[in-house]
């Protein structure tokens, strides 16, 4: 009895070694190799890919004789704008005053007004990245106001993004 368990431990283990030591690969009968010759290339992109539809653009409101000074830019129909970074400067200072520039949008139908320039009366840049929408067919606009009529009211606003397409 003895004997016999001794003969099937060491067949096994013989067994188990030889499994190990042999190389598994397993081969289908009757396969053949198969080739994709193609003469044509595939376009392949990914159609939300900012990197594919970037966007960036100055706007300029300027006004010589009032406090308030307005530009704007329409986004396209079937696109939604992500702005992710803008650069505004003052270009026209109120004497003895402030001026404020904000930054205007539509997103989901609700507008919003962005302070992106404080109450300031200096030639100091602002900068920011940000996430900002607009939805398509609505207007980004920066607005400038100013404490006083006297000087005027201007702003140079920078913004960069992307555009998503929407359906």
């Amino acid at each position: 009895m003895k004997t016999k368990r001794q003969l099937i431990t060491s067949t096994l283990c013989v067994l188990s070694l030889v499994a190990a030591l042999v190389p598994s690969q397993v081969l289908a009968l009757g396969s053949t190799p198969v080739s994709v010759v193609n003469t044509t290339p595939i376009t392949v992109a990914d159609i939300d890919n900012p990197a594919k539809q970037p966007f960036q653009i100055t706007i300029g409101p300027s006004s010589s004789s009032g406090n308030t000074a307005a530009a704007s830019y329409t986004v396209p129909s079937g696109k939604r704008l992500v702005i992710e970074y803008y650069a505004a400067q003052l270009t026209q200072y109120p004497q003895g005053g402030y001026s404020y520039v904000y930054l205007v949008t539509t997103a989901g139908g609700s507008q919003v007004y962005y302070k992106i320039i404080p109450p300031v009366s200096t030639t100091t840049t602002f900068n920011q990245t940000t996430r900002i929408y607009a939805d398509p067919g609505t207007d980004v606009q920066v607005l400038v106001t100013s404490s006083s009529s006297i000087g005027g009211a201007g702003a140079s606003v920078n913004l960069s993004g992307y555009f998503v397409n929407v359906p």
